[in-house]
Formats: structure tokens, sequence, C-alpha cells
């Protein structure tokens, strides 16, 4: 009965650790990825607040500037790369930062989000 045990657990433990083996089959670190992305920057705020001085990472990697003072602002940038670093970040009122990505034409999806600040590094 022991050596029955005994077996069947070693048949179990083989089985996942067939199951475990690691995928090579994408390689993330590929030079030739030729994917590209495009971000999207939201930042919004509800009434009454209201938000000004944005800063925002631009497809050169530079920020760029937005001094007036609102509650709705959406840019767009790209096409960018994997391994961009996104941020967004609003330094003056109270706002909700949102940074979406799309890749290859796809449609945006929401990466990070946060208060009056947001960034995301570019890696799917």
């Amino acid at each position: 009965m022991k050596n029955k045990i005994a077996l069947f657990a070693t048949i179990i433990v083989a089985l996942f650790m067939v199951s475990c083996e690691k995928d090579n089959s994408k390689d993330y670190n590929n030079p030739s990825d030729n994917s590209e992305y495009y971000v999207r920057y939201t930042v919004s705020a509800t009434y009454p607040y209201i938000f000004s001085d944005v800063k925002y990472a631009d497809v050169n990697g530079t920020g760029s500037f937005m001094n007036y003072q609102t509650r709705h602002w959406t840019e767009t940038i790209g096409p960018v790369k994997k391994g961009f670093n996104a941020y967004v970040k609003n330094e003056k009122g109270t706002a909700t930062d949102k940074i979406e990505v799309s890749k290859n034409g796809g449609p945006f999806a929401i990466k990070a989000s946060g208060n009056n600040s947001a960034s995301y590094s570019i890696d799917f």
C-alpha cells in the first residue's frame, strides 16, 4: 500500500513539473519588436474643482506643458515603442490623472490612474 501511495505521489509531482515549464515562445526583450503604441493622457476634475499646470511625457520622452485652468483635458501622443515611460501630472488643483495605451491600432486600455499624477512603462 505504501508503494502505491509513493508511486501516485511521484506521478502527481511529475505532472506538476511538466505543466510548469517556462514558455519561451514569447521573447519580451526582443529588440526587433516593431509594435507601435499610442498613449492617451486624460486629466479630469469634478465640480467645483479645477486644475492646471499639466506636465506629460511626449514622443521624445521630454515633458510638455499645459497651463490653463479647466476641468477636463486630454492629449494623445505616438507612436512610441515598448519601454516608453509615460507620465502625466497636474501640479495645481485636484484631479484624476489617467493613462491609456493602444497597441498597433487596437483599443485603448487604462494602464494607470491616480490623484494628481500617474505613470506607466509600456511593457506589453
